[in-house]
């Protein structure tokens, strides 16, 4: 699973970079990490990012989203 960028389909989802909810219908940076509690070798979870918080402290994520992105 690739690095997305994507509108937030529901408000549940908190920034990693600055621990503030993310509203509905946001657009959000989807950083794809190895998911370390799944029974399946190779799983993936999401770390959700505003779009700044992204651009500042996972920078080569947020550029890799930013190439596969249509938004």
């Amino acid at each position: 699973m690739p690095h997305v960028i994507e509108r937030a389909t529901t408000g549940r989802a908190k920034c990693r970079g600055c621990g503030a909810t993310i509203p509905k219908a946001a657009v959000r940076v989807g950083e794809a990490v190895p998911n370390m509690f799944a029974d399946t070798e190779g799983a993936e979870a999401m770390h959700w990012y505003h779009p700044l918080c992204a651009a500042y402290r996972r920078p080569e994520a947020f550029l890799q989203a930013v190439e596969g992105s249509d938004l």
